[in-house]
């Protein structure tokens, strides 16, 4: 996101490297940046190119509708995954913050194991809930790892980015026959 690349060179220390900053400070790295987010074999280029080991991005829309034909009568709303599911594989990208403003991968080949273990969001992740309750209901991921992901995101910052975002996930997963 624009406005946060340059906060974090700010903040970060030096062998951290920013490569997406509003100030357009890393002008000739734009193209690749934008262009990365546009599908799998793009986002594989710029990430070889680049060697990047964290991702921090916005947070997706809940879901994306698309229509598709139906039948003759009308046309089917089929929901979409979030876009980062295509460019960021969960065999290679973990997944270790959410809240209703950004998302923070890592590479998975990069990050301690034990503390991916701890800290990785692998069925409860930002965008796709209705994608997790289907992989719940088909035992695709157990119901304990469900609940322990959910308690952990209860436990977060309590209002992250625009709204409580708690509140939101608490209800789907007492919808699902989950409690705390």
């Amino acid at each position: 996101p624009w406005g946060w690349g340059g906060y974090l060179g700010w903040r970060l220390p030096p062998p951290y490297k920013i490569s997406f900053d509003g100030r357009y400070i890393f002008h000739p790295l734009l193209g690749d940046v934008v262009n990365a987010f546009s599908g799998r074999e793009d986002w594989d280029r710029a990430e070889k190119k680049y060697g990047w080991e964290l991702v921090l991005t916005e947070a997706p829309p809940d879901y994306y509708l698309v229509a598709r034909p139906k039948s003759k009568a009308g046309k089917k709303l089929t929901r979409l995954p979030p876009l980062y599911t295509r460019v960021l594989p969960q065999e290679k990208w973990a997944m270790v913050y959410w809240d209703a403003q950004a998302i923070i991968f890592v590479r998975r080949d990069k990050a301690d194991p034990k503390w991916l273990a701890a800290n990785e969001y692998a069925a409860v992740r930002s965008g796709d809930l209705p994608f997790a309750a289907a992989r719940l209901e088909a035992g695709e991921v157990g119901r304990d790892v469900v609940r322990r992901e959910v308690l952990r995101f209860l436990k977060g910052p309590a209002v992250q980015g625009r709204y409580d975002m708690r509140l939101e996930v608490g209800d789907w997963y007492r919808r699902l026959g989950g409690t705390s």
